[in-house]
């Protein structure tokens, strides 16, 4: 693909599709087998009727849970492919491109490298615990 943001973020994007693609079509046949939606076809309500007020949103849900988890890869994936050499172009500020900077100072000044190290960490810490947290409310019934 070669270097620069866009192809990072195509990098990273791609990589994941798979996974949620296979969730959001594993909750459709979960919930198209539910008791509400059968009732709903056999009251006759409209497919797209269906789509809307059934299906959609109780798909959204573990959907949410798995892109507040998917944030965290995403930020580890593209630091690690600037860290390689294989992500932003220099001139752009980027963890992994910080971290990769600062590996020639760790003997003199390692905070060069652990400041982008802790960010990085701290951020994935972060969007876990948020992740965790929607998980939380939407079993409790809190959102969507």
């Amino acid at each position: 693909l070669g270097r620069g943001p866009e192809n990072t973020l195509l990098a990273v994007g791609l990589a994941g599709i798979a996974g949620y693609a296979r969730l959001v079509r594993a909750q459709v046949l979960q919930v198209r087998l539910s008791g509400y939606v059968q009732h709903a076809v056999a009251l006759g309500e409209p497919p797209m009727v269906i789509i809307l007020r059934h299906i959609v949103p109780n798909t959204l849900r573990p959907l949410l849970v798995l892109a507040t988890v998917g944030i965290g890869y995403s930020i580890l994936s593209a630091s690690a492919l600037s860290f390689l050499g294989l992500g932003v172009t220099p001139p752009t500020a980027e963890w992994g491109a910080l971290l990769s900077e600062g590996r020639n100072f760790l003997d003199s000044a390692p905070w060069v490298s652990l400041l982008p190290a802790s960010v990085v960490a701290l951020s994935v810490i972060a969007i876990t615990l948020l992740g965790r947290r929607v998980q939380t409310l939407i079993a409790k019934g809190g959102i969507a």
